[in-house]
């Protein structure tokens, strides 16, 4: 049975218009990304990878009924690596889930 993951990101009426969804290698590890994993721990392989924001997340489709979503933040902003000027603080995640019933023709 395969699940039908769907991420959504909204843009903030306060965020420049120059914010944009970034996937796999466009993000690095000095900005915040989440993580989206096929399974229940960060061992399982990643199903998508995406940072930024403004714009609606690829969606993904898990090959069971677990997966982990994680949200991995930036080491900046901290006390001994001060924020940019620009920088915003935390973040909103829309998750819808739809589970689908695949039909095995072995068993029928």
């Amino acid at each position: 049975m395969g699940v039908f993951f769907s991420l959504k990101s909204l843009t903030v009426f306060h965020v420049a218009s120059t914010r944009e969804l970034k996937v796999w290698n466009a993000c690095d590890d000095v900005q915040d990304y989440v993580t989206v994993y096929d399974g229940y721990t960060t061992r399982d392989p990643v199903i998508l990878k995406f940072c930024g924001g403004g714009e609606a997340v690829p969606e993904a489709i898990s090959s069971g009924h677990e997966l982990l979503v994680e949200f991995s933040t930036s080491p900046y902003g901290t006390f001994l690596h001060p924020a940019p000027m620009q920088s915003l603080h935390g973040f909103q995640l829309e998750v819808e889930v739809r589970t689908e019933v695949i039909k095995d023709f072995y068993f029928e």
